[in-house]
């Protein structure tokens, strides 16, 4: 129930890690006010500090969920988990990074939005275009739709699963530890031997979620034998995470906030759920997958649309131009999942990996 009711509060934290001021338009590049040290503290802050937890969250549940209740592994078992995440990554993946880029090509030839939008005359249909927009578009390290580099990373991950099965039975906590090192050390640079894809974050959290699963560890239960050190300690990374930002050794703090913070996060929301203050939403946990997928470049246009408009030049106006587009976005992708979800439930089904007719048969255990 824990792993379900974050989801969705998970997903509002990426919203905020692609927010921010800054956009690009036609006739010129807006970087954002300067001056307004509590806006950009604030910003800063909640999108590259808390909001940097949710990917990172994601892979180490994933990688729980992938060996839980695996006793023996084979090639089988490997088989017949690849031939499911093909329908639950591979085909979402294909499909919303080749929808976005259609939807771009139509806005293109189209010349719409000629104001908004700064185009270099990109050929869409050259080679280049077509295989990067899939994994490394213009080498920029991500796809065309660029939340879903955690995708596929999710999914090289999923190929090195063997080898992540015998480190974690045979090598163990000491197998952990050594991930855990060279990802918060940083010393390998986020992708292994600078191969896009091969990156130290999702082989550390994914791995760490497998030994979790694999050792049938309680998630909850180790989390709330920190819970008290939890919520001292967690603030105090962030702070301090805030404060170093500009130093050469934030980056250790920062990594080590952020494993910190998931440990918070599951406290947190295991304390609400057992205090009763918190109910879980099928409804919510259900839409997480599609408004994931579905909020970029929706996202990115209506903070283009509000900072061309009302040209934020105060911090309130900041504030506004921060806030304002997520909710929005948020508030147009859950009616519009909620409509697919009744009117056009078979795509939806097919583009967010089969995970609704999965939550409408739990729904109809619970009943």
């Amino acid at each position: 129930m824990t792993i379900d009711f974050v989801r969705f509060p998970l997903i509002i934290c990426v919203f905020f890690a692609h927010s921010g001021m800054h956009a690009t338009f036609h006739e010129y590049d807006f970087q954002g006010p300067t001056g307004f040290h509590f806006f950009e503290n604030i910003s800063y802050l909640i999108t590259f500090i808390i909001a940097k937890i949710p990917t990172r969250a994601f892979f180490f549940i994933s990688g729980f969920l992938f060996f839980y209740n695996v006793i023996k592994w084979d090639s089988e078992k490997y088989k017949t988990k690849i031939k499911n995440r093909f329908c639950t990554l591979l085909i979402p993946y294909l499909f919303w990074n080749a929808f976005v880029t259609l939807i771009l090509v139509v806005v293109h030839y189209l010349q719409l939005f000629p104001d908004l939008i700064a185009w270099d005359n990109p050929d869409f249909f050259s080679f280049k275009n077509i295989s990067g927009m899939f994994w490394n578009l213009n080498g920029g390290g991500y796809p065309r739709l660029f939340p879903f580099w955690y995708i596929r990373d999710l999914m090289v991950v999923v190929v090195f699963s063997p080898l992540i099965w015998l480190m974690v039975r045979y090598l163990r906590l000491p197998g952990i530890l050594i991930a855990a090192f060279i990802w918060v050390s940083d010393i390998l640079g986020f992708n292994i031997a600078g191969i896009v894809g091969i990156s130290t974050v999702s082989f550390f959290f994914f791995m760490s979620g497998a030994y979790f699963s694999i050792n049938k560890i309680n998630i909850i239960s180790f989390s709330n034998k920190f819970f008290y050190s939890s919520i001292v300690l967690y603030p105090l990374f962030v702070f301090a995470d805030l404060m170093s930002r500009d130093m050469s050794f934030n980056i250790y703090i920062h990594n080590i906030g952020i494993i910190v913070g998931i440990i918070f996060m599951f406290n947190i929301v295991s304390a609400g759920i057992n205090s009763g203050k918190l109910r879980n939403s099928l409804i919510l946990a259900s839409s997480s997958f599609f408004i994931f997928a579905a909020h970029e470049p929706f996202l990115t246009f209506t903070r283009k649309v509000i900072i061309y408009f009302i040209k934020p030049d105060t911090e309130l106006l900041c504030f506004i131009t921060y806030f304002v587009p997520a909710i929005l976005t948020l508030g147009v992708m859950l009616s519009l999942f909620l409509f697919m979800r009744k009117f056009m439930p078979g795509l939806l089904c097919v583009i967010t990996g089969g995970r609704l007719f999965r939550r409408v048969g739990k729904e109809k255990n619970e009943k």
